[in-house]
Order: C-alpha cells, then sequence, then structure tokens
C-alpha cells in the first residue's frame, strides 16, 4: 500500500514537473494567437524571431485634445491604438488609462482632426486631409499584424510576426465615400479644373503631387483657384 501511495506522489510530481516545463515552449506557427489566447504551448522553434513593430500610430506619446460626445474637451497625453480601436492615456506617474473611440466624437492632434469610422463594414481610424464646404479628403490608418511563416513547402520564409502600417485615402462628397487617388485627373473632378491647368499650378507652387506632407496645400491651392 505504502508503495503504491509513493508512485502516486512521483507520478504526481513528475506530471506538474513537465507540465512546467511546456509552459516555457512556444509553438511558433501560431505564436501571437496562442500567446494572447492565453493556452499552454508546448514545441519550439529558434527561427521564431518575435514580434517587431508596435500598433500604435505615433512613436512617442502625443498631445491629444478629446471632444467627446457629451460634449466636453479634454487633454491627456498618450498615443494611438490602430489595432484595437483606441485611445492611451499615460498619466505623469506612467499609469495608462483605455479610452475607446466609440466613446468620443473626435480627437487632434496637432491641430488635426481624428475619428473613427466605418468604411465597407469594417472600422477605420482616419484624419482629415482637407475640408470645404463641398467635400472632404481623408486618411485611413491601419496596423495590421502579419504572421511569421516559415513552415512548409510553400512558406513565406518570414521567422516574425510585424506590425505593418496600411494608409489610404478616401473622398467624402455628396454624402458618398469612395477610394481616392491624388491625381491631376481626379483632381479636375473635383474642382472642374482642367488637368493641365492643375499641373500647371502644382508646379508653379512648388508642390509635388507625390508627397503626402504636399497634400493640403495642394488641395487648398486648387480650392482657392476654382
Amino acid at each position: 500500500m505504502k508503495s503504491l501511495i509513493v508512485l502516486a506522489i512521483c507520478l504526481f510530481s513528475l506530471k506538474k514537473a513537465v507540465s512546467q516545463e511546456a509552459k516555457g515552449f512556444v509553438n511558433t506557427s501560431q505564436t501571437a494567437e496562442n500567446i494572447e489566447n492565453g493556452n499552454t504551448l508546448r514545441t519550439f522553434d529558434e527561427r521564431y524571431e518575435g514580434i517587431e513593430g508596435h500598433p500604435y500610430m505615433f512613436n512617442e506619446n502625443q498631445e491629444i485634445w478629446l471632444v467627446t460626445i457629451k460634449p466636453d474637451t479634454i487633454l491627456i497625453f498618450g498615443n494611438l491604438n490602430l489595432e484595437a480601436k483606441e485611445l492611451i492615456s499615460v498619466s505623469p506617474d506612467r499609469v495608462k488609462g483605455i479610452i475607446p473611440l466609440r466613446n468620443i466624437s473626435y480627437f487632434l492632434v496637432d491641430g488635426v482632426s481624428w475619428n473613427e469610422i466605418q468604411i465597407n463594414d469594417k472600422k477605420h481610424v482616419v484624419s482629415i486631409v482637407y475640408a470645404s464646404k463641398a467635400f472632404k479628403v481623408l486618411r485611413s490608418h491601419d496596423k495590421v499584424l502579419e504572421r511569421a511563416d516559415y513552415a512548409g513547402a510553400y512558406s513565406s520564409g518570414e521567422t516574425k510576426d510585424e506590425f505593418k502600417y496600411k494608409t489610404s485615402l478616401w473622398l467624402e462628397m455628396d454624402n458618398k465615400l469612395t477610394p481616392f487617388k491624388m491625381r491631376a485627373s481626379n483632381l479636375s473632378e473635383i474642382f472642374n479644373l482642367p488637368a493641365k491647368q492643375i499641373r500647371s499650378l502644382i508646379k508653379k507652387s512648388y508642390l509635388d503631387l507625390n508627397r503626402a506632407e504636399n497634400y493640403f496645400e495642394i488641395l487648398k491651392l486648387l480650392d482657392e483657384n476654382s
């Protein structure tokens, strides 16, 4: 009887040790998903390099003015989590608070207005590039986590999970939201100006359609000349 009790204790201890050891191993084919869900993982592959990048819009915390639904205006210091669609408020003692975007009307960063809208059945965070009485040009901002893929015959060979930043332009006009490109032909339709004249105005003002930092000035220039 004593030997059976000793054997049972040994088996229990062995099971516990194996269980504890297993928690230190990682199945890299589904790393991020399993870690997020709190699952115990049992294999390890030294090729996996972890997660590169972050889900935040800004590399450093910013001063952000919030306009709530009530409405109230609140100044916070923090960042924008593009993946979770929420603002992260950081207090001076480094305590973090979370503010879902659905709880605010819009927010301002360096005078630029941002908010959350729905585009094709998906929530996107957008900033206003330019706004007039007739139209708005918006920029959508997304961070997408692309998974490591180095197992199997058709793998890409990528050994890390990585947050990739993706952005697009949108035209809001006549209560419709459509994809938009900063091209002279597209601008011609908005401002009722010949594409040749648009190119000439942009060139004379030393602006460049291929530079995102010039978009506001280009749209303002054409608005004033239409």
